[in-house]
This record gives C-alpha cells, sequence and structure tokens, in this order.
C-alpha cells in the first residue's frame, strides 16, 4: 500500500531542497571536507538531502530518522547513502564517529533543541564540522498583499500548537554556541522569484498551509485567502519571504 502521508512529505522535502540547494553547497564548500569523509544527516526524513549530497560529492553518508517508513523509502530512494532507525537525543554511535554532522529544517520540530545539537558534537571528531542547512523564523515573514499577512499569523499559531518552534531561526548561533561549537559561521538564505516560479510557488504554499492549517479554519475563509492570494499571484503582485537561517560550527578538542 502507498503511504500517501509520506509521498506528500517526500515533495515537500524536495522543493524545500530546491529552496536551500545555492546555500547548502556553498556550506560544504566552507567546511572543506575530504574525499571520503564520514557525514551524518540527523532527522534524514525520505533521503532527499542525503541523496542530493551524495550526487556532488565523494563522502560517506549517513542517515538517521526516527520514523521506520521513512528510513525505509529513503532506503530505495537514494541507494548511495546508509539508512538507519534512530532518536536524535540518543545518537547510536560512539563519541568521535563522523567527520561532519548536519540537519535540514530539523530544530524546528525538536522539543529541546539544546539537547539534541550537544548530542550532534559529541560523535563528532575534534575539528568535526556541524552544520544546520536551514531554519525558518516565522517572526521575520513578509506577506504581500496585506490582506495576506492574516495567513502567516494562522501558520505561526497552528506550528505552535504542534509543537514547533516558530521562531527558531533568531536563535540559531546562540544554539550552536551555548552546545559547544566554536568558530561559527552564520546567516539568512536571501531569495529570490523568477516570472515562471511565481505562480507555482503560490499553490505550493497553498498546500503548505492545508498541512499546517488544515481544521482551524472554516473552508469558506481559507478558500478566500487562497484565491486572494492566487489573484495576486496572476497579478504579479505576490511576495512570500520567511527568513531561513543557517549555520556552521566546529567541534571542540573536548566535548564536555
Amino acid at each position: 500500500m502507498r503511504d500517501t502521508m509520506l509521498e506528500q512529505l517526500h515533495r515537500r522535502y524536495l522543493e524545500q531542497a530546491v529552496w536551500t540547494a545555492a546555500s547548502r553547497s556553498r556550506l560544504l564548500d566552507l567546511a572543506n571536507l575530504e574525499p571520503g569523509s564520514s557525514i551524518l544527516e540527523v532527522g534524514s526524513g525520505t533521503g532527499v538531502i542525503c541523496a542530493d549530497t551524495a550526487r556532488e560529492h565523494d563522502y560517506q553518508l549517513f542517515g538517521l530518522d526516527i520514523n521506520q517508513k521513512a528510513v525505509s523509502f529513503a532506503t530505495r530512494f537514494d541507494p548511495h547513502s546508509n539508512y538507519l532507525v534512530g532518536d536524535g537525543f540518543d545518537l547510536p554511535f560512539p563519541s568521535s564517529s563522523f567527520d561532519a554532522v548536519f540537519c535540514h529544517f530539523l530544530l524546528l520540530w525538536v522539543e529541546v533543541p539544546s539537547r539534541i545539537l550537544h548530542e550532534m558534537l559529541r560523535i563528532l571528531h575534534p575539528g568535526g564540522r556541524l552544520i544546520t542547512f536551514a531554519e525558518p523564523d516565522y517572526g521575520g515573514r513578509v506577506d504581500h498583499p496585506p490582506e495576506l499577512v492574516e495567513l502567516g499569523l494562522l501558520q505561526i499559531e497552528a506550528l505552535q500548537r504542534a509543537g514547533a518552534h516558530p521562531f527558531i531561526g533568531r536563535r540559531l548561533r546562540g544554539l550552536l554556541h551555548d552546545a559547544g561549537a566554536r568558530h561559527i559561521f552564520s546567516g539568512v538564505i536571501g531569495a529570490e522569484w523568477h516570472p515562471s516560479d511565481v505562480e507555482h510557488a503560490s499553490s505550493s504554499e497553498r498546500e503548505i498551509l492545508l498541512q499546517d492549517l488544515g481544521g482551524d479554519l472554516p473552508d469558506e475563509q481559507l478558500r478566500g485567502l487562497f484565491a486572494a492570494g492566487q489573484n495576486a499571484a496572476l497579478a504579479g503582485d505576490w511576495t512570500l519571504f520567511v527568513p531561513t537561517f543557517f549555520a556552521l560550527g566546529y567541534a571542540p578538542e573536548k566535548i564536555t
């Protein structure tokens, strides 16, 4: 039987990977890892980011996710990487096992981000790289035209009810520092809007909002907000920007 929910998540992960591709490539270049380096992705989902990385680099890639179905999906989707089921709060590896550890839109959903970051640092070799490729901050979200601002506020409320941290982006650098990472480089991913992409982006945002807001608003109200967004996109007057932060840090000589 096909897992429709997992396939929907996979499409979302594929789209997120497009948004962050250039930034991820730059961060890996800055990390300056040797060919054959051992790298773990924590929260690997359906394998999209590991697969992307495997196409561009000669690394030993491992993906870990707590969801067994996601791990099975990733193994089929990306046979070049190694996937296993595990808990990011208790990584099943000895200390100093990897040259790099990364995550992608993970800390947004983690109950105690500092704990998982400390565990990620634990399994790094001294001087190993900890890379958080993308964490959003919905507090800086820009919606235009103005009638769409309500959608952004509703999405923040929905994320908070689901246990997420919609303002995690602004905290990212401090979280890495407090976990023990050193020499931290961080920033915000830029945004571009191409004419051919705008209508697709509007439709994609609709699907994401339906997932986040499903059941929270009357159908008529949701349809009205989506129609406003679609009309704005067709008129060339639609903008959505959610600041998305990244960070690259290094494991110290000794993790305490």
